[in-house]
């Protein structure tokens, strides 16, 4: 099951999602101090979400954080996965449950994709099997 986590559950379980963002941090930012201080100002505003998915016993499986990102130029709206970190296997079920839920969250925030980044070829390949387009590469160049 996904759900949405509260600012009150963000606090109280900091230290979890903080570790599972920092272990699958997108490659257009750097972990540091000030970073997280950041991400964490933003959950609890309510510019960033924190999602949970559960199994069937209630036992979290992974956990994703999102934000909703503005194209500037034709100011297009779309859904951020911004770190999405698996704590176990997770179900091919779960993913379509949690996949359905954010595409739910989008079009309630007027985007047009839920899109992500990821190096990890399993999320890939999971991503494609629900139908994702993959095809795109994104280059990046140290400055």
């Amino acid at each position: 099951m996904l759900s949405k986590l509260e600012p009150s559950q963000i606090t109280m379980y900091w230290e979890d999602i903080k570790n599972g963002i920092v272990a699958s941090f997108p490659p257009t930012g750097m972990p540091s101090n000030e970073g997280m201080a950041n991400i964490l100002s933003r959950l609890l505003k309510g510019d960033m979400q924190v999602w949970t998915v559960t199994d069937e016993s209630m036992s979290p499986r992974a956990v994703a954080v999102t934000m909703v990102l503005e194209e500037v130029a034709s100011e297009v709206k779309n859904l951020l996965i911004y770190s999405l970190y698996g704590y176990s296997l997770v179900q091919q079920s779960l993913w379509i449950e949690g996949l359905e839920g954010l595409k739910k969250f989008a079009r309630e925030k007027g985007c047009c994709k839920v899109i992500a980044y990821t190096k990890v070829q399993r999320v890939v390949d999971i991503a494609r099997s629900l139908g994702c387009l993959a095809d795109t590469t994104f280059l990046e160049w140290e400055v």
